[in-house]
């Protein structure tokens, strides 16, 4: 039998099989560990799994079943309404059952339809109000766990016919959580569809482009709700923390160090995900799916010295918030009303976030009628590791009444929450409130609604269809960013001899990284991702490409630099693949049991390798290239070929050696560039394709981790953070990009001035030309830069991106217009100390920039009259 059983529910990949048992054509897919969460009905001295699996055959919701055959609790049969999430056990084995799964949405089952809450007629609030008061207080807490008590107990109420819900699918660069799905007969195998990591969609600067990235994900999510084992319509992610640091470990989630940038790429997302690319103002309907915004607010430290993720503080003041970290939720929530937001581990001005009315208050001015959910149980760090409150009862009170904390992520509201109210630190209504909002969230998905009238409705086959692929594979393209091209060494010439050397020449893994667990070739493993050697073999029609990695990522061993180099020596182009990881990542987010992301190699060519890697819960504190790496590339470049080294990483890795180099050289930063990320890069490499992105994110120097702190979150503090306050000489800044052909742009205005208390705008009309013989795609790139203000204001800025516009396939030779519009909010600075937006009287340059290696069209724009308050911090009374 293969080693990943499916069923045309789900699939379960690295099965340990224990029997191949056939209970005649009722069970299938007899395997050993447990499948599904919670359970309907449990049996005890169930003699054997074929006495389970006739238990569950005779209960009516039953789909799946689970048996200890060993162990304490042998004989102990649970039965499933689902086949979510699996767990490898010796202990235990399951099965499931031929015979259609349960209804997961209420209000659709015989028997079960004649109550007020699902009566369409009335309104969502009535409907909840009836659901509410069905509900026994004691079963509240439990409503309110996203994963019910210990991760597995879902609270369902089948007295109501209300199935079991699940907060806390995952959805960052693919969805996590729903495996793949069979067609009935079982011959067709669908799985999910990557896309690359945060930072390479934030390179692509293609709003539309992530709308149907978001779509297509959303979409997948309804099928396998529809199809498979997922038990829920809420997606945690998209990641819209900022890249503050190069050594957070979730940058390769996360993808732009810039505040605008992230908000309008969280609309976009936003706009896919849950309205199926219709905008927010024409929506109507169920939502496709709805959002869950990571990580609400200022995170973005792992650990770091004494502090880690769930005890730091990160004490700012209202004008660093409003000036950055605040800035993509609330045009997420404002702008596109998403409906979900996850607060996060850490404090803010010593309250930790899910207990903050300070980001409530933030919320609410925004508009925000979604729900809320703790990051795993954050709850508990309020009094067990930030020590604000002193009990578990107080925190969860405090959590549900001041924070407005909807979903804990773990155990404390079951273990506490009730006992708070008997105490007296908040009221049931107040936990009525906080459920509330939750259930207006599954009101909202059509959850209780008829499925009849239910307009996302789709086939298995739509999950990982081709043209889902091909956007990712489009993603990709737009993704790669071009450093570099020495006397246009690129694109290659098809038929030479190539040498395609480093340790990512073969990657595979690494492409569809932060979260590679995540299916992406269903039972054959990595096999469908084309390694960057495989897939410039194939473009490299009537060449020769050979291959040697030369080296590790990180131990220091030089026995493969012989073979690499000869390859080198006899190659006209070679073509070398540097960069990190990350590791530790699944099933438990941490690293190896040895406190390292590699075991130990040997003695003598080990070194700590996590110092280098990255991923959640652990920071990097070395952000340039492993030594072993600088030392092949600089026998590889003192070879005297030309040199395509090519980059994958999630945060920005420093190169200054290899960058200083006077070789003859293309330089490309490729992140995690997800499945077809191999594919994409041959495409650049030979020109079938020239459609490169930009830097989401400062490449700064290998020194910056000694001169900046990775705990301060004040961006001006010197050496300062990002472009718009780094004092340092980066090796490549936001925004850098080339393209294979040469794009010059002219600039003209309607108006130079502005008036701060006018809502008229300035139309900037911009021409921009491809005076090369490629077509090609260009980035526009919109910033202000402040010359000189008439009163007396303080700002450190030194340029803000305020608008971008990605013009696709200009041909050779001609010339593309495009607007922008300026008004007073688009040249707003952030007032110091108390955060809020001004329109500022004074000069202000303002340019768009087309390409790195051009220079950018510029007019000055003066702003007049008085001082003006444009958006209070928010919450402000």
């Amino acid at each position: 039998m293969s080693s990943c059983t499916r069923t045309v529910y789900t699939v379960t990949c690295t099965l340990l099989l224990v029997a191949s048992v056939a209970f005649g054509s009722v069970c299938s897919n007899i395997s050993s560990g447990n499948i599904g969460f919670s359970q309907i009905a449990l049996f005890k001295n169930v003699s054997s799994p074929a006495a389970c699996c006739a238990l569950c055959n005779s209960t009516r919701l039953c789909i799946a079943w689970t048996i200890h055959t060993s162990g304490p609790f042998k004989g102990s049969c649970f039965l499933k309404d689902n086949t979510a999430g699996y767990y490898n056990s010796t202990q235990q084995v399951f099965g499931t059952i031929k015979k259609k799964p349960p209804v997961k949405v209420a209000c659709n089952t015989e028997g079960y339809t004649h109550f007020p809450f699902c009566n369409t007629s009335l309104t969502t609030e009535e409907r909840i109000t009836d659901l509410l008061s069905r509900i026994n207080d004691t079963d509240k807490p439990n409503l309110m766990t996203a994963r019910g008590r210990g991760g597995t107990n879902m609270q369902a109420f089948p007295s109501l016919g209300v199935p079991a819900y699940y907060w806390g699918t995952n959805c960052l660069h693919s969805l996590n959580g729903g495996g793949c799905l069979q067609d009935e007969n079982g011959s067709s195998v669908y799985c999910p569809t990557n896309f690359p990591s945060g930072p390479s969609f934030s390179a692509t600067f293609d709003s539309p482009l992530i709308t149907k990235m978001a779509n297509v994900i959303g979409q997948e999510m309804r099928a396998s709700f529809e199809h498979g084992g997922i038990l829920g319509l809420d997606c945690w992610g998209p990641v819209i923390n900022l890249n503050r640091d190069p050594r957070w470990g979730r940058n390769g989630e996360g993808g732009t160090e810039d505040a605008f940038l992230m908000g309008e790429l969280a609309k976009s997302w936003i706009t896919g995900f849950q309205y199926g690319g219709k905008s927010v103002e024409e929506f109507t309907g169920p939502l496709q799916a709805a959002i869950t915004l990571k990580h609400y607010a200022a995170n973005s430290l792992e650990n770091t010295g004494n502090y880690t993720r769930h005890n730091f503080d990160a004490n700012v003041s209202d004008f660093v918030l409003a000036d950055y970290y605040l800035v993509p939720f609330k045009k997420a929530i404002r702008d596109t009303k998403a409906k979900g937001v996850m607060c996060s581990y850490n404090a803010v001005d010593g309250v930790p976030t899910c207990l903050s009315e300070k980001l409530r208050s933030a919320r609410d001015t925004w508009g925000f009628d979604g729900y809320v959910t703790s990051d795993s149980d954050s709850v508990h760090d309020a009094y067990n590791a930030h020590h604000y409150v002193a009990t578990g009862e107080e925190a969860s009170c405090l959590a549900v009444k001041v924070g407005a904390c909807d979903i804990n992520s773990g155990d404390t509201y079951n273990d506490y929450l009730l006992n708070g109210i008997q105490q007296g630190y908040c009221t049931m209504q107040d936990v009525d409130d906080a459920l509330r909002r939750s259930l207006r969230i599954r009101f909202d998905l059509g959850m209780f609604d008829p499925i009849s009238s239910n307009p996302w409705k789709f086939d298995p086959s739509i999950v990982g269809q081709p043209s889902s692929q091909a956007l990712s594979l489009e993603a990709s393209e737009k993704s790669i960013v071009l450093l570099r091209n020495d006397e246009q060494l690129l694109p290659l010439k098809k038929g030479q001899n190539i040498a395609v050397l480093g340790p990512h020449a073969l990657a595979q893994k690494v492409l569809i990284q932060p979260y590679p667990f995540m299916p992406a070739c269903g039972p054959n493993g990595l096999d469908c991702l084309t390694t960057p050697y495989d897939a410039i073999t194939a473009a490299n029609i009537g060449g020769k490409t050979t291959t040697a990695p030369g080296c590790d990522l990180f131990f220091t061993n030089t026995s493969g630099f012989e073979e690499a180099l000869t390859l080198g020596k006899e190659a006209d182009v070679i073509v070398l693949g540097l960069g990190i990881e990350t590791c530790g990542m699944n099933p438990a987010h941490n690293p190896h049991p040895n406190g390292k992301c590699y075991q130990e190699k040997s003695s003598d060519n080990y070194i700590f390798p996590d110092q280098y890697l990255e991923l959640e819960a652990h920071d990097r504190t070395i952000i340039d290239l492993p030594p072993i790496q600088h030392q092949f590339a600089k026998a590889v470049l003192d070879l005297g070929k030309p040199v395509v080294l090519f980059l994958m990483n999630g945060g920005s890795v420093a190169f200054e050696e290899e960058k200083n180099n006077p070789a003859k050289m293309a330089i490309i930063e490729a992140f995690y560039p997800g499945p077809h990320g191999g594919v994409a890069l041959a495409k650049s490499l030979f020109g079938d394709a020239n459609k490169f992105g930009r830097l989401p994110y400062t490449i700064y120097p290998s020194n910056f981790t000694s001169e900046a702190l990775m705990s301060e979150h004040d961006l001006r503090v010197a050496p300062g953070r990002t472009y718009r306050y780094y004092n340092g000489e980066p090796l490549y800044p936001f925004g850098a990009g080339m393209s294979l052909t040469t794009f010059t742009s002219t600039i003209n205005a309607s108006s130079t001035v502005l008036q701060t208390s006018s809502s008229s705008n300035i139309t900037l009309n911009v021409g921009i030309k491809n005076s090369g013989s490629i077509t090609g795609d260009v980035v526009a790139l919109a910033f202000f830069s402040p010359v000189s203000q008439s009163i007396q204001f303080t700002t450190h800025v030194k340029k803000q991106l305020f608008e971008f516009t990605r013009i696709e396939d200009v041909a050779a030779g001609s010339e593309v217009q495009v607007q922008f519009s300026v008004s007073p909010v688009s040249l707003g600075l952030v007032r110091d100390p108390d955060g809020d937006l001004c329109g500022v009287p004074g000069q202000y340059r303002v340019c768009v920039e087309v390409a790195s290696d051009t220079d950018p069209a510029c007019i000055t724009v003066t702003m007049e009259g008085s001082l003006t308050v444009l958006e209070p911090f928010p919450g402000k009374n």
